[in-house]
């Protein structure tokens, strides 16, 4: 989707670098808040992080995109709650608890067997590399054509019986 006029908030920044999650700059990035004493850290804040996007109006969505932290590994984002809801005041729906990542500089593409519809997007950033927390972009994905428009009840249910799964030899 068009990031245009997208909001983004966090409880933990350093520098109003969230900002940085819409910018198109793979080398920049958000970083959760940390003091300093020359080139050593003293102090920083641990997760969890909340992150929380809101759109200008509602949109189906068909996924989600996190491009991370390229230049290191630390503040790399390992496990977080995807919360979702459909307008600004409307009620946050837990559409994914615990999503892990591996902690490569590889984005992360969360591909949805439906579409939902979102107004705000909200991520609860459990674990982190090194205990801090770092994102380079935030992306959503449009509409997918192929795919039915599902409440947030029947999300959970379509997910579970389209989920690929990885079967051991």
């Amino acid at each position: 989707l068009n990031r245009k006029g997208w909001k983004a908030t966090i409880n933990s920044d350093v520098g109003g670098s969230v900002s940085k999650i819409f910018d198109n700059k793979i080398e920049t990035y958000w970083h959760s808040n940390y003091t300093h004493t020359g080139a050593t850290v003293t102090g920083h804040d641990n997760p969890p992080y909340y992150l929380e996007v809101t759109l200008p109006e509602a949109k189906y969505i068909s996924g989600i995109i996190l491009a991370p932290r390229k230049d290191n590994s630390n503040g790399r984002i390992l496990t977080t709650d995807i919360l979702v809801s459909d307008s600004d005041d409307g009620e946050f729906y837990c559409i994914y608890e615990n999503y892990e990542f591996e902690n490569t500089g590889v984005e992360k593409e969360i591909l949805f067997a439906s579409n939902i519809l979102v107004k705000k997007v909200k991520l609860e950033i459990n674990v982190t590399a090194g205990g801090y927390g770092t994102l380079a972009e935030f992306y959503l994905l449009t509409e997918n054509e192929k795919f039915n428009k599902v409440s947030y009840d029947e999300f959970k249910e379509n997910e579970d019986a389209n989920r690929l799964y990885k079967l051991n030899a």
